[in-house]
């Protein structure tokens, strides 16, 4: 799967969140990856 994504937004979301979009990719990739509906 690739991602597209602006990266002042992604460095606003290290700041605010601690992850930024480049690092939480690799949760999309994990086997052990648990979807709870919303």
């Amino acid at each position: 799967m690739q991602f597209e994504f602006d990266p002042d937004k992604s460095r606003q979301n290290k700041e605010k969140h601690g992850i930024d979009f480049i690092e939480a990719q690799v949760l999309w990739c994990d086997d052990e990856l648990v979807e709870i509906p919303a």
